[in-house]
């Protein structure tokens, strides 16, 4: 075989591999669920900590929780992550959100004294 007839069938070759593939292949697409007031996201707001007011005594977590949707039971997680050593203390709650309404939930968590970044989570939809 000539040199240049081999060129010629492998670029066919090439060709008809190519076109076969994308003719047969699945084409990965990604489609949006559509924004529905049932899993409408709940903002957190106004994450406050205070320090106890006396030696033993818990820190008090606060956040305003607020939700677009339909009223329902969402899962709260309350954290404070310790800013030095990075150990995280958790509490774990469960709150009946109204639509349109702000709630403000609180924890208590008892920790030994230290500087601590507050967090809280919220997981779920209203059910």
């Amino acid at each position: 075989m000539k040199p240049m007839t081999l060129v010629i069938v492998a670029l066919a070759g090439l060709l008809i591999g190519a076109w076969l593939q994308s003719r047969f292949s699945p084409v990965p697409s990604t489609v949006e669920a559509p924004a529905t007031r049932v899993n409408a996201p709940v903002s957190v707001t106004e994450v406050r900590l205070a320090e106890p007011s006396r030696d033993g005594g818990p820190y008090r977590l606060e956040a305003a929780l607020r939700r677009d949707g339909p009223a329902g039971a969402i899962d709260v997680m309350f954290r404070l992550r310790n800013k030095s050593t990075g150990e995280r203390i958790e509490r774990a709650g469960q709150v009946e959100l109204q639509p349109n309404v702000a709630l403000v939930v609180v924890a208590e968590i008892d920790a030994p004294r230290a500087d601590y970044s507050p967090e809280v989570e919220v997981k779920g939809t209203a059910r």
